[in-house]
């Protein structure tokens, strides 16, 4: 199966809740991580890379947890601790009684053993690579409004665009960048926060002591953390995603476009 967005997988999103870029970056990472598992887990390049990011970040990382697969993550952090000890064994300093690395050793072995590996002590435990479930993230989220930015004149892509809960700023940002200010992308965006900051106004005004006896409604309270993720974007994957991946799956993996 592609990992890779498509016309078809943008019009899919376009039409589903929140910001339709997200939720494809947030798909990708999540297939990178089940490719991983059940793939990859003994990958040497891979393991080198997530050796040199010490792991993935702290999100994906959570979601390398929720995944289950105790023993992926026992030989994953296995070879992360252990590539961090051997820093530290190999690092010019000396343990003191304390149990803490407090100076330089004086043993001239010990310092050329430390050259050698390429550690100096301001390089110790350094983070040299990005987290790679980022990396595919951000290229997916990337790869999603470029689609969108090559078919923006399309009629059926520009009508699913028109209407729907807007992209959150920073792939806004990015669709503009690509495209500039398309009609269909500026009313999406400008109804989606008008009704979500009409949305939140409503609910300040219902938890007004005046107002207690008017009931919130499921769209005022859904306000509340919609207008975060649209500001920030959001990392988690939608529960209503897995139906996607469903369809998908039917027909055969392919992303041909189909005629209408």
């Amino acid at each position: 199966m592609s990992t890779e967005a498509t016309y078809e997988d943008l019009l899919d999103s376009l039409g589903r809740s929140g910001c339709a870029i997200c939720r494809l970056a947030t798909r990708r990472a999540d297939r990178f991580l089940a490719s991983y598992i059940y793939e990859h887990v003994n990958d040497v390049d891979l393991r080198s890379q997530i050796r040199s990011s010490r792991g993935f970040c702290e999100p994906h990382g959570e979601q390398f947890l929720e995944k289950l697969d105790a023993l992926a993550v026992a030989i994953t952090y296995r070879d992360i601790l252990n590539s961090l000890v051997v820093e530290l064994d190999a690092s010019p300093y000396e343990r003191g009684s304390s149990g803490a690395f407090s100076r330089l050793i004086a043993n001239p072995w010990r310092r050329l053993r430390a050259r050698l590996a390429g550690v100096r002590g301001r390089e110790v435990l350094a983070v040299s690579a990005r987290c790679p479930v980022c990396i595919a993230e951000s290229a997916a989220g990337e790869r999603a409004m470029d689609v969108l930015a090559q078919q923006i004149k399309d009629e059926k892509l520009s009508r699913m665009l028109a209407e729907g809960d807007p992209l959150c700023l920073a792939h806004t940002q990015g669709a503009l960048r690509r495209s500039g200010w398309t009609p269909a992308l500026m009313s999406r965006q400008h109804q989606g926060w008008s009704e979500l900051r009409d949305r939140l106004l409503e609910f300040i005004r219902k938890s007004d002591h005046n107002h207690r006896w008017e009931d919130l409604t499921d769209a005022e309270r859904a306000a509340i953390v919609t207008s975060v993720r649209t500001v920030t974007g959001t990392r988690a994957r939608p529960a209503d995603d897995a139906s996607a991946e469903t369809r998908k799956l039917r027909r055969g993996g392919t992303n041909a476009r189909r005629a209408p």
